[in-house]
């Protein structure tokens, strides 16, 4: 039996800086996980600059599909380039869910969240894009060792081809209608606690030329057979960011920056959704 699972464990100083930086470990790059209620989730914030980010719209809805606005919510922001962890409060009122998602398929799993992680400075991270056109994909899982000391573990990280289309769409009606905007792939990183089941990666990174850049975030996992963490058959799927990037300007009032191998444009329609599944 064919199931839906959503896995949810749970500057410009002066000059405006600009992350995009040579292959490296994704420690030197700034990351963001989503904090609800005083406990850290699985939810990766993929950053658009010190203000503001993507992440999954599940991990900011209630069980009906709306913004959740009895949660508290902070944005814990990681070293990245040996600076201070930083942590701020996202009001509800500075959440934007995508208008067109969909809790029962997880179609257009995005929204918008905007924070302020330290007025005094300020920096853009570049959004990889393009996907078709990238080398290869490393998915990434960031946790924090303790949440009291905004102490950071090591992410986990690895480089992984991604699945072939068939594959992807043969689990996944979404994925078939919408290939461009998902990657997919069946490489889970060991959980915090110590089980023996793994769990999907957070956010991927598109390596491009000499350079990456986040390009992705969790969304969904599709699992053939009723053993979530025994199935060989569990496909973890990530949303990629560039056809929502004139969503987030939109959102925001300002530009995204963007990373691909050649002069490539976003999609333009600031309310660009997927398609139904067939």
């Amino acid at each position: 039996m064919l199931g839906y699972v959503r896995l949810l464990l749970a500057l410009c100083l002066c000059a405006c800086l600009v992350w995009a930086d040579d292959k490296q470990a994704v420690s030197s790059y700034r990351g963001a996980l989503l904090v609800k209620n005083g406990k850290q989730t699985s939810c990766e914030i993929a950053l658009i600059d010190a203000t503001s980010g993507f992440v999954a719209a599940t991990c900011v809805v209630d069980g009906a599909g709306n913004l959740d606005t009895t949660a508290r919510y902070e944005a814990y922001s990681d070293t990245g380039k040996g600076s201070s962890s930083m942590s701020a409060p996202i009001l509800s009122g500075s959440i934007h869910v995508h208008p067109q998602f969909s809790m029962a398929t997880f179609a257009n799993n995005i929204a918008i969240v905007q924070f302020t992680l330290n007025p005094d400075i300020a920096w853009t991270i570049r959004v990889a894009v393009d996907h078709g056109t990238w080398a290869g994909t490393k998915y990434v899982r960031r946790y924090m060792s303790d949440l009291a000391s905004k102490a950071w573990a090591t992410p986990d990280e690895r480089i992984d081809g991604d699945m072939a289309r068939p594959q992807c769409a043969a689990s996944s009606g979404l994925y078939a209608a919408n290939y461009f905007d998902f990657s997919c792939s069946t490489a889970t990183a060991p959980t915090m606690v110590g089980s023996q089941c793994g769990v999907p990666y957070g956010s991927l990174y598109g390596l491009i030329g000499n350079k990456m850049a986040v390009g992705g975030i969790y969304s969904h996992s599709v699992v053939t057979g009723s053993d979530l963490c025994g199935s060989s058959k569990t496909v973890h799927y990530y949303t990629l960011l560039s056809n929502f990037i004139a969503f987030a300007q939109n959102t925001l009032g300002r530009g995204v920056l963007t990373l691909s191998t050649d002069a490539f444009s976003v999609q333009a329609d600031v309310n660009y959704g997927m398609e139904p599944e067939a």
